[in-house]
């Protein structure tokens, strides 16, 4: 993805666009990146722009999918800025299909984001994020990174700008990280157990619990701190960061009744209803508790689904007839409704 800082994920290039009149500096290249296109699988890379004024400003991030697979699951971007830069306000700006969370550090410089979601080779997201500034511009250093599970190319996970007439310092992409244990290897299957992992190039990590994002998540560069979120039996436990992943030495088992179900989806629109045989055309599909859900063509699961609270995409698999179109999430699978159908033509 391409994140653009004024965000991305699979290659990442990010452009960080803050409103004002001073020259932007020219955005560092990712070190040691590779060409996108010689990454099979998913790729993320990440650059910044920066264009910074007294008082306020905009950091547009955006970030686009350039590997030769679809980026899935859980994709991590982290923010830094000088201490004379705060955060305020973010709007992500396209359709919600996916789930998206963020934290702001509370001096306010660092922000950690958090997409969940599919995104196909060459899928662009922006954030915009508001942010406040010095009276005056000083010298100082933008850095960012993008982390995902499947991303095949670290070398291009970290870029840096200058604003205030600094020269941006060469990105450091930092090593593979490892995991050698953990305090405690169970837990309630409710979660909201605090867990510590230690290792070694931790720093910007994102922990996984059998996939599912830990909350409370705290790393330097030796530790980790997470809560864990709630399972079922054993689950391996993953910590991601640009420089790649590493598994816990050791499961983590939950035990007791694991967390009750999400409620259950209902779809309330489908936005297209008819196409070719040999399918690829995009459908929409809007409802209520469609996240991390996966889109069906009757028996057929469609490619590309990615789904947030009330919105899902996907790309129509072939097909023939008319077929119910539905979607199934961890909270069961849509009802059969007679508006929900879609036809294939020719």
């Amino acid at each position: 993805m391409k994140l653009k800082l004024g965000l991305a994920c699979s290659t990442l290039a990010v452009t960080a666009a803050l409103a004002g009149t001073v020259p932007a500096v020219a955005a560092a290249p990712p070190a040691h990146a590779t060409n996108a296109a010689s990454v099979q699988g998913p790729d993320e890379a990440i650059s910044i722009s920066t264009d910074v004024v007294p008082r306020f400003g905009e950091v547009d991030v955006q970030w686009t999918a350039v590997g030769t697979a679809d980026t899935t699951g859980p994709t991590q971007i982290t923010l830094d800025l000088p201490s004379w830069m705060t955060f305020g306000s973010l709007m992500l700006t396209d359709e919600q299909t996916y789930t998206f969370s963020y934290t702001i550090s509370p001096d306010g410089h660092e922000l950690t984001a958090l997409y969940d979601g599919t995104q196909k080779p060459g899928q662009t997201e922006i954030l915009q994020a508001r942010v406040s500034s010095a009276l005056t511009v000083p010298p100082g250093v933008i850095t960012a990174t993008v982390s995902n599970p499947g991303d095949r190319n670290p070398a291009n996970n970290v870029t840096t700008a200058g604003i205030g007439g600094e020269t941006a310092p060469p990105p450091v992409i930092p090593s593979q990280p490892t995991v050698t244990g953990s305090d405690i290897s169970t837990g309630p299957g409710a979660g909201g157990s605090v867990v510590t992992l230690s290792g070694t190039s931790l720093a910007n990590g994102m922990v996984l619990f059998g996939g599912t994002p830990a909350t409370n998540v705290t790393c330097t560069d030796t530790s980790c701190t997470a809560t864990a979120p709630g399972g079922l039996g054993p689950v391996p436990v993953e910590v991601v960061t640009p420089g790649g992943s590493a598994y816990s030495p050791s499961a983590f088992l939950y035990t007791g009744p694991p967390p009750p179900a999400p409620p259950a989806p209902s779809l309330s629109f489908l936005a297209v209803a008819s196409g070719p045989a040999a399918g690829g055309n995009a459908i929409y599909l809007g409802g209520a508790n469609l996240a991390g859900g996966q889109v069906l063509l009757g028996n057929r699961p469609a490619a590309d689904s990615s789904c947030g609270p009330s919105l899902c995409s996907a790309t129509v698999p072939a097909g023939t007839g008319t077929v119910d179109v539905r979607v199934v999430t961890a909270g069961g699978i849509t009802p059969v409704v007679t508006a929900d159908r879609y036809t294939y033509t020719g």
